[in-house]
């Protein structure tokens, strides 16, 4: 089961795509005192991981709701998470346009939470695993896996200034790719995961 956590807490990692992440949280928190950055980065953590217990939670209730199949919502969610890893590896613009009068409250649910940290892919990604769970330690597994993986990110973002220090924006933008190529890669499996359902 220890292995099993490991590797949701992986594969949720690098869905985040923590060094793109990175960069968009340091173009939007730039101008704020690190003591600032740092208490933002604590309440986009503990926002991202309350939004994906309750996504996971729900997700049998979404698929019910809308008559979803399972095998669709992951070809979906895997097509954008490879559009994602697209945006990723090509090189993705993280500048942003935050005005001189926001707040880190103004932007600590949308864009940082959402869709930055927990985007569509995430989401998508969650509601499948939730639907495939048929046991409470699987879900309990799950769960941990996905609140490590958060925890991990987040403290990334606390650690922005450091981490812009020693990789520079240069190191930033490089690993940004490495982590597209990685998406890509559970991109693909998902899809085809979910076409060979359809086939057999």
């Amino acid at each position: 089961m220890l292995i099993y956590i490991i590797n949701v807490c992986v594969k949720f990692f690098f869905m985040c795509a923590p060094f793109f992440v990175l960069s968009t949280y340091i173009a939007i928190t730039r101008r704020w005192e690190d003591s600032v950055r740092r208490t933002l980065a604590i309440k986009v953590m503990v926002a991202s991981i309350l939004m994906c217990v309750i996504v996971y939670i729900g997700g049998d209730f979404i698929f019910a709701l809308f008559g979803i199949n399972i095998h669709s919502f992951r070809i979906g969610t895997g097509v954008i998470l490879l559009l994602t890893a697209i945006q990723l590896s090509s090189g993705g613009d993280s500048s942003s346009n935050v005005g001189p009068d926001v707040t880190p409250s103004d932007v600590m649910i949308v864009p940082l939470t959402t869709p930055v940290v927990v985007g569509p892919a995430i989401l998508g990604s969650i509601v499948v695993m939730a639907a495939e769970a048929h046991t409470i330690t699987t879900r309990i597994a799950d769960l941990t896996g996905i609140t490590l993986a958060m925890l991990m990110v987040g403290f990334i973002l606390y650690m922005s200034s450091t981490v812009e220090r020693l990789v520079t924006k240069q190191g930033i933008s490089v690993m940004t790719k490495i982590s597209g190529l990685i998406l890509s890669a559970i991109a693909a499996q998902m899809i085809m995961t979910g076409i060979k359902a359809f086939i057999h």
